[in-house]
């Protein structure tokens, strides 16, 4: 085996960083480009925002199930008590952000803080 052969694995792994790294940004910044500002600002739209729509649908259940997976899963805990608490929460952003005209990154902060004082 020479020098050259021993070389690749490092090379491929360094590519592949580069391609994961550059497959994130693009999934972190596209949807901010979707965004009436950004659109505003003249920024190129990189994701329509029905994409945007079922991405964040997606990446709610996917939190959905990790926490399902969490109690129900290892602990053997059945507990629906985390669900109420997740719409609880969905809905507090949604009411802040349409009836209230919060911005969204506000009313997700605001949200866990009505969450406890349900309890």
């Amino acid at each position: 085996m020479n020098r050259g052969d021993r070389r690749r694995p490092g090379w491929r792994r360094r590519v592949a960083l580069i391609v994961a790294a550059l497959a994130l940004a693009f999934v972190v910044l596209a949807p901010l480009t979707s965004t009436d500002a950004a659109q505003q600002a003249g920024l190129p739209l990189l994701t329509d925002k029905l994409w945007f729509r079922i991405a964040t649908t997606v990446a709610m259940f996917v939190v959905l199930a990790s926490g399902w997976n969490i109690i129900g899963g290892l602990t053997g805990y059945a507990s629906f008590g985390n669900v109420a608490f997740f719409g609880l929460g969905a809905y507090t952003v949604g009411l802040l952000v349409t009836n209230r005209g919060w911005p969204f990154l506000l009313a997700l902060l605001v949200a866990p803080w009505s969450r406890g004082s349900s309890l």
